[in-house]
């Protein structure tokens, strides 16, 4: 008797809901700016998630006071600290504040590559600009500076985290940033 209550309430509430919903469908027809217009179909994006000090905290971006920050979050306890704040990511030419898209770690984690100002290409946002943030140093260093602005892809840090190698034009190019040398 339980089982054909609870069967009887779980297809009337089933029933009133399509009913809702087909009534909302009718009542807005699907057009192409309804579709590209107005977000509604729009995806929904996670932010970047890196996790460190081997999987006991990750790092995410989130808005802060003066633009976007990473922000450090313990695993087990959920505490909260400021990774790298927004006011460390001041470029010092410009004095803005650089606002992170996407972000890589060093290998051993001292330093952080941000990626930014990014133009799509195809179907993915991959061209762009990458700083180098030094963890130890505070030292903020813009990578292929001489480059019109959003046209770098694809930068990794070498194994030894001295320089980092990225893509401009169809060439490759090895920026050692703590020398600040480029190498083509």
């Amino acid at each position: 008797m339980k089982t054909y209550l609870l069967t009887c309430i779980i297809s009337a509430f089933i029933f009133q809901s399509s009913a809702t919903w087909s009534q909302q469908v009718e009542s807005s027809p699907l057009t192409l700016d309804r579709i590209y217009d107005n977000g509604e179909f729009s995806q929904q994006s996670m932010k970047p998630i890196k996790w460190i000090d081997g999987g006991n905290s990750y790092v995410i971006i989130e808005k802060g006071m003066r633009g976007n920050e990473l922000v450090r979050y313990n695993s087990a306890s959920q505490e909260r600290d400021i990774y790298i704040s927004g006011t460390q990511l001041k470029d010092t030419l410009s004095g803005e504040v650089i606002s992170v898209e996407d972000f890589s770690l060093s290998l051993d984690e001292t330093k952080v590559l941000i990626f930014t100002n990014t133009s799509r290409v195809w179907r993915s946002n991959t061209k762009g600009d990458y700083w180098v943030f030094d963890l130890t140093t505070d030292r903020l260093s813009q990578l292929g500076k001489g480059f019109n602005p959003s046209s770098l892809m694809f930068a990794k840090f070498s194994k030894d985290n001295s320089s980092v190698a990225f893509v401009h034009d169809f060439n490759l190019y090895l920026e050692d940033f703590l020398q600040e040398r480029l190498l083509h």
